[in-house]
């Protein structure tokens, strides 16, 4: 362990995003947190602007701040499209959760193609996609009579790109996958996919919930269609934060929202009868925004845009190469297996680990300081969130996991 925590101790005086530690809540300095993955921690920049939409905004303004209010779900959503995902300006709106836009999306997409005289009738999905994306896509399909094509992950966590250009024919209406596993942090080519996809007329919507804000996402540079994301995870924008949607600019206009509501509705304040969707990605709004989360991931961009989203990756990287690092020196000879691609441009920011009795295992670290989380059947994830993790404490965790391994035998 001398070793690791000489090497950690040289990769921290080394590191360029140190400074980003002390932006963040730390009530527990001893605390190992690894599951930034799931929910990235407090800004204290944060706290001071929740503050003043509580006291100045709401409290002193009132009613008018709907002037500065109205149009922030595609403020939003500019800024993002900037900083964090490589969009255009317009094509992005910060709105609703993750499993609404998805249904937006993937529900437009199906009634758009099906006055078409030979309507297609499959969708694909990858086995290892997270949940909600799964169970909307098999609603979906029981309710159209679709059928739904399951990719499997191979023993490298990987899809191989063979497995996509066999599944994409003209029979699919859209693929739906995760650019980066919730499992084992796998990335998948966004680039080749979407070409597979579009060479057949076919369309793919991408989870960025495990991307945005860890690495680098090009969605004009990928020729990406559609795409939805959270913002609780690496943009640190706190639990029930407002997710987003993005939609190509040429798709946006003859994309149909199923889900009408009044932030959608053109002239909305005309309280008129009939609904007529406004122009440009604001269309996908819904009904009224949740205007303390939307601050709040406005607070997560401007960290991301300060740092970089190039220079997050980087260290992203090589916090799990370090962590990879221990695993095969500490770790292997006690039952763990890796769970994630050793190669750090096939994965993103967190790493897992494999064992029989990983929940036992993660229960204890817990209660010795250190988080990450345990995902069925028998999987760790260790997030690295780079604006926030030194290297010292993965050094750390790597030798209380050791230690609690050991100790449960």
């Amino acid at each position: 362990m001398g070793d690791l925590l000489s090497e950690a101790r040289s990769l921290d005086d080394s590191d360029q995003l140190s400074c980003f530690r002390d932006e963040f809540v730390s009530i527990e300095p001893d605390l190992i947190y690894l599951d930034g993955n799931s929910l990235g921690r407090l800004p204290k920049r944060s706290i001071e602007i929740a503050n003043d939409v509580i006291a100045r905004q709401w409290g002193v303004q009132l009613i008018e701040s709907w002037k500065t209010w109205i149009d922030l779900s595609t403020t939003l959503g500019d800024r993002l499209s900037q900083s964090v995902l490589g969009a255009k300006k317009g094509e992005v709106v910060v709105c609703d959760s993750t499993t609404i836009n998805l249904y937006k999306l993937a529900l437009s997409i199906i009634k758009e193609q099906r006055g078409d005289k030979e309507a297609r009738k499959k969708i694909v999905i990858e086995a290892d996609n997270f949940p909600t994306d799964r169970y909307i896509v098999d609603s979906l399909a029981q309710e159209f009579g679709l059928e739904v094509i399951t990719l499997p992950v191979d023993d490298s966590q990987t899809i191989s790109i063979d497995l996509f250009e066999e599944a994409f024919d003209e029979d699919v209406i859209f693929g739906c996958f995760s650019a980066l596993s919730y499992k084992s942090g796998a990335r998948i080519d966004m680039a080749a996919v979407n070409s597979i996809a579009q060479g057949v007329g076919s369309r793919v919507i991408w989870d960025l919930s495990h991307a945005g804000g860890a690495v680098v996402v090009d969605l004009e540079g990928t020729e990406s269609q559609y795409a939805i994301g959270c913002t609780y995870k690496y943009l640190n924008a706190g639990p029930g934060a407002p997710a987003y949607l993005y939609v190509r600019s040429d798709l946006i206009e003859a994309m149909e929202n199923p889900i009408k509501g009044w932030f959608s509705q053109d002239d909305q304040f005309e309280m008129a009868e009939k609904y007529s969707p406004k122009s440009g990605i604001s269309r996908f709004c819904t009904g009224t925004p949740n205007i303390f989360g939307s601050y709040l991931v406005g607070a997560g961009i401007d960290l991301i845009a300060e740092a970089t989203i190039e220079a997050l990756e980087a260290k992203g990287h090589a916090l799990g190469d370090f962590f990879i690092k221990g695993f095969e020196v500490e770790l292997k000879d006690l039952g763990f297996s890796l769970a994630s691609p050793k190669d750090q441009s096939l994965r993103g920011s967190h790493v897992s680990l494999s064992h029989p009795r990983a929940r036992q295992i993660t229960s204890e670290l817990i209660d010795h300081g250190v988080v990450p989380d345990f995902r069925t059947p028998s999987l760790i994830r260790f997030g690295f969130a780079p604006l926030y993790q030194s290297f010292i404490e993965i050094s750390r965790a790597i030798q209380v996991i050791r230690e609690v391994t050991i100790g449960m035998r």
